[in-house]
């Protein structure tokens, strides 16, 4: 059980960075706002494109860590 939780977690950084990712201004957050498909309720806000794209692709991280922590399907990347 522990050898396929580490092989899961080992997985989460491949995972997360073949998600698709959206990143765009937005007028009410007066911020950059990234999101991502895999999980539609999942955002983050920056300073810069790249700043609000490295803090939700964080998040994602450690939501998929999560879920393969507890044995939970993630979802197939879309990107």
């Amino acid at each position: 059980m522990k050898k396929e939780i580490e092989t899961a977690v080992k997985s989460v950084r491949t995972k997360a960075e073949a998600c698709l990712y959206t990143v765009g201004w937005s007028e009410d957050d007066e911020a950059y706002v990234a999101q991502v498909a895999e999980f539609p309720s999942l955002a983050a806000r920056g300073d810069s494109e790249e700043a609000a794209l490295r803090s939700l692709q964080q998040v994602v991280k450690s939501v998929l860590k999560e879920m393969a922590i507890s044995n939970q399907s993630t979802p197939h990347p879309f990107g």
